[in-house]
């Protein structure tokens, strides 16, 4: 090589100008061989300084070449003994490097020192000799020379001594360079990378020391402007189309990610998806796109396996791998945020629309239209890089998936499925950075729709088999379908009821329609048809996200209805086939209404619900009291004027089985004096309603009512205010309960947000809060509606992630998150402060509160019965349902006692004025006269309980004579027709459902009486 060097120079006719060399050229050159010959690091570091700012400074001197000690380069003489000199120099030099620290003062202007060394002496370009313009014939000489030097450079540890240098000069994550001297650092890398590419040891020394140095490209990328020209100088150098060919190859990937191990390899990831991103000059784009997808797809999994949770109890968290097998290296938990910011460059819109760039259909623009729209502001500019080098949205003219155009198993369909595929990974191996992949893909222009109605193609073309796992089309379509699921489920948890149903976003309400006709089908396809089957993971992941989506549509259904009646019932499931399943306990009857219930007619799950509680009392001997060696009952006492007081005292303390079971009550009255008659179960009916009623009155402030039209109850945040509130929340959730599972029918109207917590997190977890919050706290709506659509910078509002609550004149600070109020909301995150206030209002503000209420109401109905229902179910459940009476169903289920029968004249005569005569509000204010709720009991009067009965009520004036006449018709069940009363009013005991009804001697007395009764509201013995 050097005499190859020799011959170039000798051929140069210019080089009889450099014929005499300086003497202190030559002194430089024969100090710095001494030195370099017995240079020992902690001896001759001093010396190796001033010889470098010598050659330095004798580098400009002056303008005569002979004075220059880079002159000695091109002699004959001198070549082969200054090359290796200035190999030995630059080897040195970045030995040093790699032994500075960046907190020792004194080893700042050494460390500038020998990156300037370093910088000089690899490139020809501050030479001052190829200033000359007659010199020009020797750059390829010096080229070939500085080439020489950066290949033994890389071959003695180059690119391991800049790690170690980059390593030292770190503090808390952060590199303590100034923008100058790391961009020196970058510019040698570029050029060491440059002169070893076609290597591929060297190239795996590159990438083990440098691409997989933690968050360095984010390091260079805050510089400014430095890091322009340093991002400029690894754009030039090609390293990532070099990196993508070279590790398209499986096996080089596989050797450097074991090498690397998982953290670094993490770091190499992060790296590699920034650099993606200012590659601007990458040649064959279709393959190197379907390259990065195959490196980033690879080592995503490599990070997910890694990090995967063992068999071990011994896990720790990670901040974005969430629980791993090992724990972090101190000095490497800092740089994983910044890791972590280098990865959301894959779910950037230029990213997102590189990666799917197949789904559109290219412009059809001419050129001078392109510009023209340009210029008026139509198109948004190309951004640099291998992920901006793309159409802009302007020039989307339409979509490639559709029928016409596309097979499942075209090229087409499998690059995009493998893009799809890419971010399932990414979303399974950073679940931590979840939120952030899905909002990045869920919010690109155009993406949902075309996936969707290729989905629905599918499904149109090959029904529910299509989700079969042994489907022939389902491998090429089962990342896409798990993308859109897990995408559509993330936006419309996020849209509010504005946007999803007046103005149609993301989705028609038709097209919603059809996408839980699809679902519905493929989760009760993948349950109840294939019991059993041991899926693959990748079809797990498609059910999951699949049945996500669909209790996402299910909850926004249940809140405000968008689909025709009984469209989420699947005729195909045969209900005794179910039962009989259940019956027989197996696998898929259970998951079917843990995860699906909805897929069953209501009525058949309320009695499903009946039956379990039927079987639960069976299972406490409840219905065999007579048998029992001990009474199977409790015995309370009651002051009426100490309801929920005494109730607490004397209930609180019972076991749930003795709640489930027959409480008997013995009234006292306001005079101390116990009140007489028998408790046959009517008098507990009688507690529990007043109790309950009385619980629930906001005026106790254990519970508020919400805004609106209707008011609905939960839980008071000031409820504190009472010193034992938590055991009455408990108490009272254990009295609701009670009436729950007795089958009683209580007016109590609760809030969907609070009935969805009492439901649990199955249903919970996938719900909005941001909807309920209008009838909770429509000001505060209303202004976060405003922050919402606020289009200028949020940060001018001066808002943080926390709340202040007056309580009681005094201003309380809640965080929303963990350090809140000092944490600026922003153009950024704002939708998150949006449903963290929405979630802090509804839901943590009454944690305490409604996590007592759950654990009363759980001790006697069990979270499972309850898993079968949705929200507004179980309002229907607690109140009845909110339909109109039914005359001839109540009818039907009436009983008769003193001589009254259907037949009788009063029956028939009551039985036309509340058909005929008495309108539907008429008809509620009776039904609570008798039986204390307005509200007809779920699937009819059949449920009610007690049933309703109607007793015939003798003469006021007969009611202080026993005559022989009036025991006789007394005994034989014959109603005395000359003890009619005209003055007195019906009368009830709702804890029967009892009607005391008088034998009027005519329709119109009947009819006035009863109107002004149930108006009255007359109770117990208003006569």
């Amino acid at each position: 090589m050097y005499r190859h060097l020799l011959n170039v120079v000798y051929s140069v006719k210019t080089l009889t100008i450099f014929c005499e060399i300086h003497e202190l050229a030559i002194e430089i050159f024969n100090k710095m061989r001494w030195l370099l010959f017995i240079f020992q690091d902690d001896v001759d570091s001093k010396r190796l300084e001033m010889l470098c700012h010598r050659i330095l400074s004798n580098m400009t001197v002056s303008d005569s070449p002979k004075l220059w000690y880079v002159t000695l380069a091109i002699s004959n003489q001198y070549l082969p003994l200054w090359l290796y000199q200035a190999k030995k120099l630059l080897q040195v030099c970045s030995e040093q490097l790699a032994n500075m620290k960046i907190n020792k003062k004194n080893e700042l202007e050494a460390m500038q020192l020998y990156l300037t060394v370093l910088v000089t002496f690899s490139s020809t370009k501050s030479w001052k000799l190829m200033s000359s313009k007659a010199n020009k014939n020797f750059r390829p000489i010096l080229d070939q020379i500085c080439k020489q030097v950066l290949l033994h450079l890389v071959n003695n540890n180059f690119f391991a001594n800049m790690k170690n240098f980059l390593w030292n000069c770190t503090r808390s994550g952060e590199l303590k360079l100034s923008k100058v001297t790391l961009s020196g650092v970058i510019v040698l890398i570029q050029r060491t990378f440059s002169a070893s590419s076609n290597n591929l040891k060297l190239l795996k020394q590159f990438m083990e020391s440098i691409m997989a140095f933690p968050a360095l490209l984010y390091h260079v990328k805050k510089l400014s402007p430095e890091a322009s020209l340093s991002l400029a100088e690894f754009r030039q150098s090609h390293v990532l189309e070099v990196v993508l060919e070279t590790y398209a190859d499986g096996s080089n990937l596989s050797n450097l990610t074991t090498k690397l191990g998982g953290y670094y390899t993490f770091s190499l990831l992060g790296n590699l998806i920034q650099l993606s991103h200012y590659a601007d000059k990458v040649s064959n784009l279709e393959n190197n796109v379907r390259r990065n997808k195959s490196i980033i797809m690879y080592l995503l999994n490599y990070c997910h396996d890694q990090n995967s949770v063992k068999n071990s109890n011994a896990t720790v968290h990670h901040p974005l791998f969430g629980w791993c097998s090992e724990a972090l290296a101190t000095d490497l938990q800092d740089s994983v945020p910044l890791i972590g910011k280098q990865f959301q460059y894959l779910w950037m819109p230029s990213a997102v629309q590189l990666f799917f760039t197949d789904i559109f259909e290219k412009s059809d623009e001419t050129p001078n239209e392109a510009a023209a729209s340009v210029k008026t502001g139509d198109s948004v500019k190309k951004k640099k890089g291998l992920f901006g080098r793309v159409f802009s949205k302007s020039q989307i003219k339409g979509f490639i998936l559709s029928s016409t155009k596309v097979k499942t198993n075209s090229d087409l369909i499998k690059r995009i499925c493998s893009t799809c595929a890419m971010y399932n990974t990414a979303i399974s191996t950073l679940p931590e950075m979840r939120t952030d992949v899905l909002t990045g893909i869920s919010y690109y222009y155009g993406l949902l729709e075309p996936l969707w109605k290729f989905i629905h193609t599918l499904y149109m073309e090959e029904g529910p088999k299509i989700f079969h796992e042994n489907s022939p089309n389902l491998s090429d379509t089962i990342s896409l379908t798990t993308l859109f699921c897990n995408c559509c489920c993330h936006l419309i948890t996020i849209v509010d009821d504005i946007e999803l149903y007046q103005e149609n976003k993301p989705f028609t309400l038709d097209e919603l329609i059809k996408m839980v006709t699809l679902l519905n089908h493929m989760v009760f396809y993948a349950i109840w048809k294939l019991d059993g089957a041991k899926y693959p993971y990748e079809y797990r992941q498609m059910i999951n996200a699949g049945h996500m989506l669909l209790m996402v549509l299910y909850d926004r259904d249940c809140r405000r209805s968008f689909t025709p009646e009984n469209h989420w019932i699947i005729k195909e499931l045969n209900f005794n086939e179910f039962i009989s399943a259940l019956n027989e306990g197996t696998n898929r009857s259970h998951v079917l209404l843990r995860k699906i219930a909805h897929v069953i007619p209501r009525e058949k799950r309320v009695d499903l619900f009946r039956k379990l509680v039927a079987d639960d009392k069976k299972s406490l001997g409840i219905f065999a009291d007579t048998l029992a060696i001990r009474p199977n009952y409790t015995y309370i006492n009651i002051n009426r004027s100490r309801l929920l007081e005494d109730g607490y005292e004397q209930l609180t303390q019972l076991p749930p089985e003795a709640i489930k079971r027959t409480i008997k009550v013995q009234f006292v009255n306001e005079q101390g004096l116990t009140e007489a008659g028998i408790d046959e179960s009517g008098v507990f009916k009688e507690f529990l309603e007043e109790t309950i009623k009385k619980a629930f009155d906001p005026a106790l402030n254990l519970f508020k009512v919400t805004c609106g039209d209707e008011p609905r109850l939960y839980p008071s945040p000031t409820s504190y205010i009472h010193g034992n509130h938590l055991p009455l929340f408990e108490f009272v959730g254990r009295m609701l309960g009670k009436a729950v599972y007795e089958g009683l029918v209580v007016e109590v109207p609760l809030a969907l947000f609070f009935l969805n917590n009492v439901l649990g997190g199955q249903h919970s977890i996938l719900y909005s809060c941001i909807d309920e919050l209008p009838s909770l706290d429509p000001e505060l709506y209303k202004n976060l509606n405003y922050v919402k659509n606020y289009e200028d910078d949020v940060e001018d509002l001066a808002l943080t992630f926390s709340f202040d609550e007056d309580v009681l004149g005094k201003i309380i600070t809640h965080d929303l998150k963990y350090g809140g109020s000092t944490i600026p909301v922003t153009n950024e995150n704002k939708l998150s402060y949006i449903h963290l206030m929405a979630h802090f209002r509804l839901r943590k503000q009454l944690k305490k509160q409604t996590a007592a209420f759950i654990r009363g109401f759980h001790s006697v109905i069990k979270p499972e019965w309850l898993q079968v229902f949705s929200g507004p179910e179980l309002q229907l459940l607690i109140a009845g349902e909110n339909t109109t009476i039914s005359i001839l169903d109540l009818k039907k289920y009436t009983k008769y006692l003193g001589g009254y029968h259907s037949k009788h004249r009063v029956i028939q005569w009551l039985w036309d004025i509340l058909k005929n005569d008495f309108g539907e509000e008429d008809r509620c204010k009776f039904l609570k006269f008798v039986t204390s709720c307005s509200k007809p009991p779920l699937q009819g009067f059949s449920n009610l309980q007690p049933p309703f009965t109607i007793r015939y009520v003798e003469a006021e004036n007969e009611e202080d004579r026993e005559s022989i006449s009036r025991v006789l018709f007394r005994a034989l069940s014959i109603p005395n027709r000359k003890s009619q009363s005209t003055s007195r009013l019906p009368t009830s005991s709702t804890c029967f459902n009892l009607l005391k009804l008088p034998n009027y001697h005519s329709k119109h007395v009947l009819r006035e009486k009863l109107r002004y009764a149930i108006q009255s509201n007359s109770g117990f013995e208003l006569s």
